[in-house]
């Protein structure tokens, strides 16, 4: 399989797409980048809910959402406010994990606006599997060779995903398989999956 760097390659084990970063032909592994998927309008619909909890809890005045609030922003310690966002208003599962590096994260933003969105950005990220401890560090997956004891035990094979210009979409069905769908009244037209053996090779002409 001839894959360059940000190549979308889709593993059927763990059903998740992600973007091939670099690969070693002695050690027969690919390194690869998951890839962020979300919507801005989760991100803005979270954000909106955060604005309303937040002037309710703390008396913030806000158009349309409290305009009688009698507080600022600039009343609170930021940590006070961080405290309680991580507390009671974001999905953390796992606290021990990453607690401390979301309000690390937090305390840095200085704007408002960007407080909210980075807090429902997190929030997206925080509890996925690929999630580092650090969050924000780029987690490298790394696939094995088709020969590989790892691969023969999960038997996952590894599909370099073909698109054109206009990208890809896809999706997953009930049962988890991937689903690549092309533009409206054009569906599956400019995408296709290519399933091939991994596998390094050096010709002998290049050995040369």
């Amino acid at each position: 399989m001839r894959v360059f760097k940000n190549d979308l390659i889709y593993d059927t084990n763990n059903y998740t797409i992600q973007k091939f970063n670099i690969g070693s032909i002695v050690n027969k592994k690919l390194e690869m980048k998951h890839l962020y998927v979300f919507s801005y309008d989760e991100i803005y619909k979270q954000v909106i809910f955060y604005k309303k909890e937040l002037a309710t809890q703390f008396d913030f005045k806000m158009a349309k959402i409290n305009p009688d609030g009698k507080k600022k922003i600039s009343d609170y310690k930021i940590t006070e406010i961080i405290s309680y966002c991580v507390d009671n208003l974001m999905d953390i599962r796992d606290m021990n994990r990453y607690k401390g590096t979301v309000e690390k994260i937090l305390k840095d933003k200085t704007n408002y606006q960007e407080f909210l969105e980075t807090m429902a950005y997190l929030d997206l990220i925080v509890n996925r599997d690929c999630t580092p401890p650090t969050i924000v560090g780029q987690y490298l997956p790394v696939a094995g060779s088709i020969d590989d004891k790892t691969d023969k035990e999960n038997k996952a094979q590894y599909v370099k995903i073909k698109s054109s210009i206009l990208g890809i979409r896809y999706t997953y069905n009930e049962n988890g398989k991937l689903l690549i769908s092309g533009p409206r009244k054009a569906p599956g037209k400019y995408s296709k999956i290519k399933k091939e053996k991994f596998s390094w090779k050096i010709c002998s002409g290049v050995l040369q």
